[in-house]
């Protein structure tokens, strides 16, 4: 299909309609990589009809502009996955966990989580998890005030491939 016809389909007033019930029954949310704040669009999965307000809400999927901008022409129906634009919290603590002493260092080893059970162990990664994420919550919050008395706008997470 001619890309001015297809271009026209889609501001056609059923496109329209069509494309809000997607982004409603999607929550309003990116469903690559969760973001809620950016520019959402529908991507097509599958084409298989002429006119993309028919096309079944299996083939349609919300997707914020930076996961769209990544999915290549669609003919064959898959998508590729978005890069991430956030740390974990496992990639969070490796950048930062320099900034912190000795004692949390250690507690928050990951080679210190041997026991007798694996319920032992598991409970364990679970306790190394939640403390971490919860020293990054902290974090950040440090980092948003400092930068509010500052009258800065940081960024509160380090970006991936920081050190």
């Amino acid at each position: 299909m001619d890309s001015n016809k297809y271009a026209e389909k889609l501001r056609d007033p059923r496109w329209q309609r069509r494309r809000l019930e997607i982004f409603q029954r999607d929550n309003w949310t990116c469903q690559l990589c969760s973001h809620t704040k950016l520019e959402l669009h529908v991507h097509h999965l599958y084409r298989t009809t002429e006119d993309p307000w028919d096309e079944p809400d299996l083939n349609l999927l919300t997707v914020c502009q930076l996961c769209h901008e990544q999915q290549p022409s669609n003919p064959h129906g898959w998508f590729k996955n978005p890069k991430r634009l956030y740390a974990t919290d496992d990639e969070w603590w490796r950048a930062v966990q320099g900034t912190y002493d000795a004692e949390t260092r250690e507690k928050f080893d990951e080679y210190n989580l041997s026991g007798l059970t694996i319920r032992e162990v598991n409970r364990k990664c679970q306790a190394r998890k939640e403390g971490i994420h919860a020293l990054r919550l902290a974090w950040e919050e440090k980092r948003k005030k400092e930068a509010a008395l500052e009258g800065e706008t940081k960024s509160p997470l380090p970006t991936l491939g920081a050190n």
